[in-house]
């Protein structure tokens, strides 16, 4: 291997004993750094000294030009780039060969680093009114002289804004002890100092990378926060999004190797990758496949072959990317290096790329990687810039709509941490939109978002199952986030089904008027709060939203509060918005309620509501919601929705039936009754 010193303006940087000690450079060339501190803060420091080698052997000159001469050289290296290019593959290619594979993969990181802390003013910047706060510990490693961690100790920040660290994001191991975590009995052992070999191998790993980085502190929660206290973990789960938004940068570990069941016919089980296995992945070559004359018709056709040999390569998801609390740990991250058994992959607010394309991805011959809406989205909640198109409220409530569709996708070892994990990307998406938000719903947007409805129906085969722990998430029955499965906020017609529209043209039909939401004291886990919509109420049997036209779907709240419609005289409707995309498909969308506190536990008990109905109804009584019911415009089954086109009693106080003709008579047959005109409903 060649190796040579250059002026630093335009050399790579190589741990000073990665070269080992042959001609050691003088003390000033060793030291020198390459920092650009121009207006974005603290700049990236590494704490070990450096030198600056280049080797543009023929190896990569080679490639370049071969990659000209079969016409793939603009799919694959910008433009005017070559030469950088050249340098930085040339000396990682020259490493690798020499046996020094992590410091082949660590200089490929160093330039994404260098690259994004000093070129990407994106990437530095924060919301307007947005105040980080520092995790309240941090895992020190020492003073580093060489790649190797043996010892490190937890340390109290106590406040101070100068630490720079790697935040961890990862699937806690299957096998992690007592003895591996920060918890009352380990505490003062791990403020002493702990031999990195009693840690979990990942832990390791991580320690590695960021001695090798020259990065002295690592946060990881299982190691930073005390285990087994609600006390400290309501604490520091609250400043998730200062704790990953403020790390030079997150590192993900993807799926490594399955691994068997426990037990005979039970899946594998998926440890997170390895260190080594990523950097083993890293050696494949530039190029894949081999390109025959047929594929060199035309650009079309090049592009093609590129795509289907893989030399477009993008981080492929595992399980970490169902797992709920790395949902706003990758969001909040404005940097992420993923470890994967298909080699490292870079992420930030203005480059994603694979280590073997160092210099980015060319993105701009494929929808897949053309402004990736995880950037859009993280540039909206780490900037607070807002696009043209989600500019208007709607769009900033629509996008947070989205944002709770995928959110709910995720698994969860204790369903109590449902709302905690999302606190961070609220706090965020608040900086922006700056307005209050009571349990995932924004206050400007209360009754639209109250129209969501299961994703995935109680009684189907496939409902998450997650653990019955304790105690466990108590949360009002109007929010998303009281129920199990994923949820779904798409407008669709019954005679659609589930057709998706991009836009969306609403008419509301009740009005808010109220809401609140808290925290019950002594607890993350219980949350109380009410509703108040003023709107028309009806009365119904629940055999009649079984009609053409029609379709009700029921909410998954936990198992013990399954129930069957048919066990229930009567139900609730309450219309909260009319919505269609044409003229003959229009429809209302309404919430489906129960009387609060009724015991839907027991299935043998039909429950019975009040009888003097037409004699009003107890203006303090409330009510739950148990499904959301939408119902055809033009076949409504002489439903009263407070529509003056149809109701034609200024009183609103006509009973009316559902008969099989779907004509109205003067006699109650108990299957729909209106309630008056406009009424306020509690809902709880």
């Amino acid at each position: 291997m060649v190796l040579k010193l250059l002026d630093t303006d335009r050399g790579w940087w190589v741990r000073a004993f990665t070269a080992g000690s042959k001609d050691k450079p003088s003390e000033g060339e060793i030291y020198s750094q390459r920092v650009d501190k121009s207006g974005f803060g603290r700049p990236y420091k590494p704490s070990y000294p450096l030198l600056v080698l280049d080797d543009s052997g023929p190896a990569s000159q080679e490639l370049i030009e071969g990659l000209r001469k079969d016409n793939l050289l603009e799919f694959l290296i910008e433009e005017g780039r070559e030469a950088d290019f050249g340098r930085l593959y040339g000396l990682y290619r020259s490493l690798y060969e020499a046996g020094h594979e992590l410091e082949a993969c660590t200089l490929i990181i160093r330039h994404w680093l260098g690259e994004c802390w000093n070129h990407h003013p994106i990437c530095q910047s924060e919301p307007e009114g947005w105040v980080p706060e520092l995790p309240r510990r941090l895992i020190y490693l020492g003073e580093l002289s060489t790649t190797t961690v043996e010892k490190i100790k937890i340390i109290d920040t106590d406040g101070h804004a100068d630490f720079q660290y790697i935040a961890v994001s990862y699937r806690w191991p299957m096998y992690l002890s007592k003895n591996q975590q920060l918890n009352e009995d380990t505490r003062d052992a791990f403020y002493r100092g702990y031999p990195v070999s009693r840690l979990h191998p990942l832990y390791a790993d991580t320690f590695k990378v960021a001695a090798m980085l020259g990065i002295k502190y690592v946060w990881i929660d299982a190691l930073c926060i005390l285990q087994g206290t609600d006390q400290d973990w309501l604490a520091e789960g609250s400043k998730v999004a200062s704790v990953y938004g403020n790390s030079v940068f997150t590192l993900a570990y993807g799926d490594g190797p399955d691994l068997p069941g426990l037990d005979p016919g039970c899946p594998p089980y998926h440890e997170s990758c390895r260190l080594e296995e990523a950097v083993r992945a890293a050696s494949r070559p530039f190029l894949q496949g081999k390109l025959t004359e047929f594929d060199r018709r035309n650009p079309e056709a090049l592009y093609s072959w590129l795509e289907a040999n893989g030399n477009f390569p993008t981080r492929t998801e595992g399980e970490i990317d169902k797992r709920g609390w790395a949902f706003q740990e990758r969001l909040l991250s404005k940097r992420i290096l993923s470890v994967t058994k298909d080699g490292f992959f870079w992420d930030c607010c203005s480059l994603n790329t694979a280590g073997c394309r160092p210099l980015g991805l060319r993105g701009d011959f494929s929808p897949k990687f053309r402004d990736l809406e995880e950037r859009r989205l993280k540039t909206l909640l780490l900037t607070g810039n807002v696009s043209r198109e989600v500019a208007l409220d709607s769009g900033m409530y629509l996008l947070w709509r989205q944002i709770v569709e995928k959110y709910s996708r995720r698994n969860f070892t204790y369903n109590r941490d449902r709302l905690v994990a999302l606190k961070g990307v609220v706090q965020r998406f608040q900086t922006v939109i700056k307005e209050p938000s009571f349990l995932g719903m924004w206050q400007g947007d209360v009754l639209r978002s109250l129209v969501w409805f299961c994703d995935r129906q109680p009684d189907s085969p496939d409902l998450l199952s997650l653990h019955n722990d304790h105690p466990e998430l108590r949360v009002p029955s109007w929010s998303w986030a009281s129920v199990e499965s994923p949820v779904g906020y798409r407008l669709w017609h019954p005679y659609q089904r589930y057709a998706t529209h991009s836009i969306e043209s609403v008419t509301l039909c009740a009005d808010l008027e109220g809401i609140n939401a808290k925290l019950a004291p002594g607890s993350y886990s219980t949350y109380t709060g009410t509703v108040s919509v003023k709107g028309p109420l009806t009365k119904i049997a629940p055999g009649a939203l079984k009609r053409p036209g029609c379709k009700v779907i029921r909410d998954s709240h936990r198992p013990t509060n399954k129930f069957a419609f048919s066990q229930l005289q009567h139900v609730y409707i309450l219309p909260i918005l009319k919505a269609g995309y044409s003229a003959n498909l229009q429809a209302y969308y309404c919430l489906v309620l129960v009387e609060a506190g009724l015991d839907l536990r027991n299935p043998g008990r039909v429950v019975r509501f009040k009888s003097d109905i037409d004699m009003g109804m107890d203006p303090e009584m409330k009510f739950e919601r148990v499904g959301l019911f939408v119902v055809d415009c033009a076949t409504r089954h002489n439903l009263c929705f407070n529509d003056p086109s149809f109701c034609r009693n200024e009183e609103c106080r006509k009973i009316l039936s559902l008969g099989n003709e779907g004509k109205e008579t003067r006699h109650y047959t108990g299957e729909a009754r209106c309630l008056g005109r406009t009424r306020i409903v509690r809902i709880v």
